[in-house]
């Protein structure tokens, strides 16, 4: 007789491992702390201090890092806008993942239509829609 699902096995288990994983971060993990000061401009150029604390073992370490740039925000709007617009170009440029698909699927004449059910949850009877892929990579509604 197979003795029935205890579930007290599973918790247990969990258990033990969170408790590993908290006393394996509490001993191994580094004690970082990020400082960063005032803003101000040198040479055209927005500079701030980072001073970051690093504690391991028994010895601490400070380090000082001068940070810049040339907005005192760091990347202008109009720039991050021109960037995201060239990432879009890029990928225009290469087929997608259904013109691939297509292309591959339709490489017989005798293929028949790739279809696919799809939700309506705005029909009367909550019936499924039809959509097919045509070989440019296209989805149509069917009905």
């Amino acid at each position: 007789m197979i003795p029935p699902f205890d579930p007290r096995v599973y918790m247990k288990l969990m258990f033990y491992s969170i408790v590993f994983l908290l006393v394996c971060t509490y001993l191994f993990a580094e004690d970082v702390r990020i400082i960063k000061g005032e803003k101000f401009e040198q040479d055209g150029q927005w500079c701030f201090v980072e001073v970051t604390y690093n504690q391991q073992d028994d010895v601490m370490t400070k380090k000082e890092r001068l940070v810049c740039s040339e907005d005192p925000e760091g990347l202008q709007n109009d720039k991050v806008k021109e960037l995201e617009k060239l990432i879009e170009l890029e990928k225009a440029k290469k087929p997608g993942y259904w013109e691939l698909f297509a292309e591959f699927y339709y490489k017989d004449d005798n293929a028949p239509l790739y279809c696919r059910k799809y939700a309506r949850p705005d029909s009367w009877f909550k019936r499924p829609g039809t959509a097919c892929l045509k070989p440019d990579g296209e989805w149509e509604i069917i009905r």
